[in-house]
């Protein structure tokens, strides 16, 4: 064999056959394809949205007043012609935080939150900016990262004892 036929063979690329090549395909997309299947869907998807719906941005203005004064009446009887309400209840216990949330419709516009709490059996009492029946603090949470659907309240109590029970209420007024 002369030497130009030697290096001609060494450097011409060997070519696979077509099954070979396929073969080959279809190996790298297995593991791919078996991705696709065992990833779980995404929270959003899941929620209910059609695309992404951003990270939370928390609005500057609120667009309504959180935590109203009641003004002497239950907040079920503060709703105005044409607004509808949603309410959570639940129990704190101790000082710990509890979440309560409320899901309203897409096209829902709140207009009004008011907040109570008490200690058991006592009803439900006011809890406003300017004072509350128990030592409080409400975290309420809306907007854009739910697209306006989701309320979320954090509750927790100040001057709680460990094992105490608070009962806390929220109701949301809207349109």
């Amino acid at each position: 064999m002369e030497r130009r036929d030697y290096f001609e063979s060494i450097m011409k690329p060997k070519r696979w056959p077509w099954l070979a090549r396929v073969l080959a395909a279809i190996i790298a997309a297995v593991p791919i394809l078996a991705l696709m299947n065992l990833t779980p869907m995404s929270w959003w998807k899941q929620s209910g949205f059609d695309t992404y719906p951003g990270t939370y941005v928390r609005m500057t203005k609120d667009a309504y007043w959180i935590c109203k004064p009641w003004n002497g009446h239950a907040p079920e009887t503060h709703k105005d012609a044409g607004t509808k309400i949603a309410a959570a209840f639940g129990t704190v216990t101790g000082q710990m935080e509890s979440n309560f949330a409320v899901l309203l419709p897409r096209t829902a516009r709140v207009t009004a939150v008011y907040c109570g709490a008490a200690l058991p059996p006592n009803p439900l009492a006011e809890c406003a900016g300017t004072h509350c029946a128990e030592p409080a603090h409400f975290q309420i949470e809306d907007g854009v990262y739910t697209k306006g659907r989701g309320v979320i309240f954090s509750a927790r109590m100040k001057s709680a004892k460990p094992d105490q029970a608070t009962k806390v209420g929220f109701w949301v007024m809207w349109r």
